[in-house]
This record gives structure tokens, sequence and C-alpha cells, in this order.
């Protein structure tokens, strides 16, 4: 699913239908008053813009404009009247449009007023964008910023390239779009348009976004944040407020990004935009799905899907119906997954948004995947892939990779899935590099005290005025030198608290890098005993020297193949990316027979102990069922460290016994050796990660300390115990329990 971004509207902010209302009534009675034609017409071409294109009532206002025009000699306002009613008649695609708009383009030439070109060709644009043809409005955009260039005209210029940064971004051409975008801030900037100046940031701020630039796109979501509140543009906060959610949900800060959408779904109810509060709705959604909670994803997607068909806003609805398809996926309900997919397909292509596209071909890859339709799948997958890359949209490419690694490893297609694997593995490390999400972290802690710091200083303008009306002037300076240090106290007090939180990230940022670098010695651990099993076995099978032989010879492959198997499975569990993000075990329980998982890790390591002349002896009957709720991989992880260490730190000669027992409602696995024994003091810090023992292996073995703290972790997460009984010199015996099933 993909988070909807919101632009600043094209249109300028419009106000709520109670202000609209007042301006037109104001509006109608100075026409009712009016004596000159000329003033008529003004109130007229005013009132058309209040009600806009889409209402009969601007159309009628725009008629009468245009025939009280034919009585004066005003060629300005005569323009005005054909270019106003031309762009009615051309959004309803009448050939009169284009003649009008053409005639009063004409009247604007030779008065050389370069201002109302351009807003002549920028208008045409808008009406082209609102039916979706955007080649035909980039056209005019390109004519509106040629005539606003030609005559200097800077808020022409900045709007101009403003709307071709939308149109360029929509269409995923994200260099274009940062190029335009840039270009409209300077140009604001130039001409002191605030409110248009915090539109131009928040664009940058999307695109950048886009390209995985998170640091860059908050510090401009951040300044057009403050022109907003600055300018208390409440509908320009909604949006910015959005956004700065969708990037922090990029940056898998999921509480912070719920926090400035539940900010801005406050406001949005407050001013009554229901087209906000349906795009919130949206990406909240999301949040819920990656939580797990699809219920309340599922009943903010329908609610998103309801407001956006009640609203009629264009180029929306593939938002809700894409969230619902990927939803529907999930649960393999492919049916309704199809329709909701093919829908946001559909009206994709026809906003020619490439961003809504690759989210959409991903689960249609994904959804033809579950259907079998594997050659569809793929077509898809790779589609999707396609469109990320040439709009440079990292965090799609993200996904996509993602999509299509497990897609390949479910095809056997092993070369292939670990190629995508590995882009994605290097992709995610650049987008979430430290470095990034820590500056982007520390802005945004920079403008919540700079925010802090105006409060107070607003505080003190306040409080001083205040005083000064209450005290003699004999007390002024002394409160003002008291006022002066409680300010300097309270400002030191929020320095000093803004960077205990700094500090505080900074550790919580060092402690997961190292639970990172503790993550990959598991790894480690992990696959040395299946790697010095295929070595010994390989060892076996280059031996093998005649066709007579080949039994043992497939015996010995089938081994190599299983402990293959093994070190995938492995290398799957800690590849999960919810296992490496949160550093959990990501279990697939189900009821298993004990008896035949331990029977296959002793046998796995007959081999090996047979060359310590170590004997592995079973003391359980293998006949009989012992069944427990357990996910077999990492049972058989458990296992495979205790018999190795039992084999490990064994003298040749010696036997391993292995026992298998149900007492009580549990299961009790038990792996008794004849070692050294392990001491009192020892056994205390026997689970600890990196903690070695007094007792060496036998045979010069390698012991990284982390086996036993990986085997705790395990019986942990499924609920089961572990624990060991001990004495110097006489062995020692790891017991395991797990509830009967």
């Amino acid at each position: 699913m993909r988070s909807s971004i919101l632009f600043t509207s094209l249109f300028a902010v419009s106000l709520t239908a109670y202000s609209q209302t007042t301006v037109i009534d104001s509006l109608n009675r100075s026409y009712t008053s009016a004596k000159e034609d000329t003033t008529k017409i003004k109130l007229l071409l005013e009132m058309a813009r209040e009600h806009g294109l889409s209402d009969s009532s601007g159309f009628d206002a725009a008629k009468r404009a245009y025939l009280l025009s034919q009585n004066i000699e005003s060629e300005k306002l005569i323009a005005q009247s054909e270019a106003k009613l031309g762009l009615f008649f051309y959004e309803l695609e009448f050939d009169s449009g284009h003649l009008l708009l053409n005639r009063a383009i004409g009247r604007f030439e030779k008065l050389a007023l370069g201002d109302k070109i351009s807003d002549t060709y920028w208008n045409m644009s808008l009406v082209h964008q609102n039916k979706n043809e955007n080649d035909s409005a980039i056209y005019f955009l390109q004519k509106s910023l040629d005539a606003a260039i030609e005559f200097d005209y800077t808020f022409g210029i900045a709007e101009a390239n403003y709307s071709l940064g939308i149109i360029h971004n929509v269409r995923g051409k994200n260099s274009e779009a940062l190029r335009y975008g840039i270009q409209a801030k300077e140009y604001y900037e130039k001409g002191g348009e605030l409110e248009e100046l915090a539109q131009a940031l928040n664009q940058i701020g999307i695109v950048y976004d886009f390209m995985g630039l998170y640091a860059d796109a908050v510090d401009h979501y951040l300044q057009a944040r403050e022109i907003a509140v600055e300018t208390q543009d409440a509908q320009g906060e909604i949006l910015i407020l959005n956004n700065l959610g969708v990037v922090y949900d990029n940056m898998n800060n999921q509480e912070t990004a719920l926090s400035y959408y539940e900010e801005a779904l406050e406001k949005s109810g407050i001013l009554g935009d229901r087209e906000d509060e349906a795009t919130l709705l949206n990406n909240i959604s999301y949040i819920y799905l990656k939580r797990g909670d699809t219920i309340n994803a599922k009943n903010a997607l329908w609610k998103a899907l309801k407001i956006s068909s009640e609203t009629n806003v264009p180029c929306f609805d593939y938002y809700p119906q894409e969230g619902l398809g990927d939803l529907y996926v999930s649960q393999n309900q492919l049916d309704s997954a199809s329709y909701y997919l093919d829908k946001a397909l559909i009206n994709g292509l026809q906003c020619e948004d490439v961003g809504i596209l690759t989210s959409v071909y991903k689960g249609l890859g994904e959804l033809f995947e579950k259907r079998g339709e594997l050659n569809s799948a793929l077509r898809s997958l790779n589609k999707s892939l396609e469109l990320a890359l040439e709009a440079n949209l990292n965090n799609d490419v993200k996904e996509t990779l993602l999509s299509l690694y497990r897609f390949q490893k479910n095809q056997g297609n092993t070369s292939a899935a670990l190629a995508h694997l590995e882009s994605y593995r290097v992709l995610s490390d650049s987008l979430q590099e430290t470095k990034n999400i820590e500056k982007a972290n520390q802005l945004a802690a920079e403008y919540e005290f700079r925010k802090q710091v105006e409060a107070m200083r607003a505080e003190q303008l306040a409080t001083e005025m205040a005083f000064e009306e209450k005290l003699a002037a004999e007390k002024r300076e002394r409160m003002y030198v008291l006022l002066a240090l409680i300010l300097v106290f309270l400002l030191l007090l929020t320095l000093g608290r803004s960077y205990f939180l700094i500090q505080r990230q900074n550790k919580k940022l060092k402690w997961l890098n190292e639970e990172k670098n503790t993550l990959m010695g598991v790894v480690a651990h992990d696959l040395r005993n299946p790697l010095n099993m295929i070595k010994g076995l390989m060892q076996l099978v280059v031996g093998v020297k005649t066709v007579t032989e080949g039994e043992d010879s497939e015996k010995y492959l089938h081994l190599i193949k299983m402990s293959t198997q093994k070190m995938t499975d492995i290398i799957d569990k800690v590849l999960d990316i919810s296992a490496i993000e949160d550093m959990k075990v990501n279990l697939s329980m189900s009821r298993e027979d004990l008896t035949k998982l331990l029977s296959r890790s002793s046998e796995n390591f007959e081999h090996l102990a047979s060359k310590k002349n170590i004997t592995i002896e079973k003391a359980y009957n293998a006949k009989e069922t012992h069944f427990s709720e357990v996910d077999s991989n990492y049972f058989e992880q458990i296992m495979d460290n205790l018999i190795s260490n039992g084999i490990k730190f064994s003298d040749p000669g010696k036997k391993l016994l292995i026992d298998l027992k149900n007492e009580e409602g549990y299961q009790v696995v038990s792996v008794q050796d004849e070692g050294p024994g392990i001491s009192e003091e020892e056994q205390k810090n026997l689970f600890n990660r990196f903690k070695t023992l007094t007792a060496k292996p036998t045979s010069n073995e390698k012991s990284t300390g982390l086996g036993l703290s990986i085997v705790k972790k395990f019986v942990t997460a499924m609920e089961g115990e572990i624990f060991c009984e001990s004495e110097l010199g006489k062995g020692t015996t790891f017991f395991l329990k797990f509830k009967e099933a």
C-alpha cells in the first residue's frame, strides 16, 4: 500500500462555504447599487471567480459581464470579460471558448499586459489538468511561463513553475519536478508571497521524500509549516502535517507518523475538510496494517473510500482502492482484491500517477502469484520495479524488490532471489542510513525548540506589558532584571531538555547498531554447524570410488542437501525484515512430533561424533509420539547447539545420551554428556551472550559464546523452559520443557 502525499491545490486555497457565501452576498449588494457599467463588469468578474468554473451562477455572471463589455470602450475590461466567459466555454469544450480566449490574449498583447496573458494560459492549463489531460496542461503552462518571463511577471513565473513541478512529480519525473519546485520557491520569495512560498516548500519536500532524502524532506516541510502557522493557513498546515506523517512512516517511525496524522485529522475535522480527512484515514490505515490491526485498517479504508465517492475528488479514489486491494490480498480474499486493484489501475492510468501505479502493479503481482498465474505475477512485479526506478521512487523500489525476492524464492530461483535481496538490502541500508534519520530527527527537535522559545518570548512580552501597567517606575528596572533571569533559566532548561532528548535518541541508535552486530554473530554461529557437516560429508563423497558404492554417495548427498536447506532456513529467518528491525524471533508455530525432530537432529551429528569416537545413545522409544507446539526450524537449531556442544566438550571415547519423556503435561528433552561439567558459579552466566566457560573444546573446535544465548532466546520465544544440571568432573545434562499438545 502506498501512503498518500497531499499537494497544495493548484487552485487558490478555498474559503469555507460560509465565508464564500458572505463574499458573494456582499458582491451582489455592491452590484445592485452600482451605477457605472465598468463597475458592474468588475463586480461580475469577481463573482464569476468566486463561484468557479463548475458553478452555473459563475457562468451567468461571466455572461452578463461579457454582454455589458460590448457597450464600453475599455479594452482591458473587454479582454478580461472575453477571457472569463471563454474559460467557461473552454471547460465545456465549445469552440467559441477557444475563439474568445484567443481574442482576449490578442487584446492583452496589444496592451502589453503580460500578467494577463500568463494568467489566461495558466487558467487554460488548469482546465486540462482537471480533466487529467496533462500533456495539454504542460503545453499551456509552458506558454504561461514564457509570457511571464518575457514581461518579467514574477508571480506568473512562480505559479507556472509550481504547477509544472506538481504534474512532473505525479508523472514520476522527479528531477524535473525538483527543478521546477526550486524555481517556484525562488520567485515566490522574490515576490514576498508567503502562503505560496509554503506551497513550494511543501512540493519540494514531497519530491525529496519520494527520492528517499528524508532529512531534506523534513527540513522543507518544517519551513513550510512555520509559514503556514505564521500566516494562519490552517488548510496548508493540514497538508504539511500529513506529509510529515508520510516521511516519518517511510523512516519506520510509526509513532511519530501517527501523531502527525492525528493532529492533522483533528484540524481537518474543525475545518470540515472531508477530502483531507479521507487522505489521512487512508494513511492511518497503513499504520494499522503494519501493526497487524486489519480490522481498524479496513474500517479506515472503507471510510476514506466513502468520503472520496461523496466528495467526487478527482484522482483520489485509487488510494483507498489500492489499499483495500492489498489488504484483501494479505487475507487471501482474491476476488475482492482483484476488483479493487483493477479499479485502482484504471484510475491510476487515467490520472497518470506513476506513484500509485507502482503500488498497484506490485499488488497485482502478489495477487497473480497466489492464483498460480506466475508469468503474469512476474510481469506485474517487473513493471512495478521499472516504473519505480524510472521515477526514482526509492521507497517503492525497495518494497517491490522485497516482493520479487519472495516470488523468486518461492519458485526456487535461488540466484535471482538472492540478487533481489541484496539490492533490497543495499537500498534499505541507504534509505535508513543512521545519519539521514538522525538529521531528520534533529531538525524536528530544533523546530520544536524554536517553537518553545517563541512561545516563551510571546509570554515574556505579555508579562512585561502587564508589569508596565501595574508597577511604578522605580520598580520596573528591578523587575526587568528578574524577568531576564527567569527567561535565561527557562532557556537553559529548555536547551538542557532538548540536549537530553537528542542524547537519548543517539543512545537508542547506538543500541540498535549493537543489536544489529549481535544478530550478525548469531548468523555466523548458527551457520557454522551445517557448514562443518557439509565439509565432512563432502570428504566422504569424494572418497566414493565406484558405481557400486552409489548408495552411500546418495545418502551423503541427501545429508548435504538437508544441511544446505537448514542453512537456507536460518538465512530466511534472520533476514526476515521484522526480525532484523525489531530484534524479535519470527515464529511459525505448529503441532510437531518431537520424537521425529529429535531423531533427525541426532542422526545429523552421528558422522561428527564418530570422528571423535563418541557414541550418541537414544534412551527414548523412537516409535512413541511426543507432540508439542513449536517452530520446527528453531527446535532443530536448539538441538543442534546442545548436541554439538556435547560433542565439542567431550573427550574421545565418551558417549552422549539423548532422552525424551512425558512428565505431568510437559514433553521433557534431555541431552547428557560425559564432559568436564560446569561449576555453580559459571552456571549463573550460562545463557548470557559471549560468555565462554572455563572448559575448552577437546579437539580445538571454535566457540563464540553465542550458542546457549541463542538457545535460551529461541526456547523462551516458544514458551518453553531450559535449565541444566552439572557437577564438575561428572558431565552436564541440559533439559528442555515444552507443553504437551
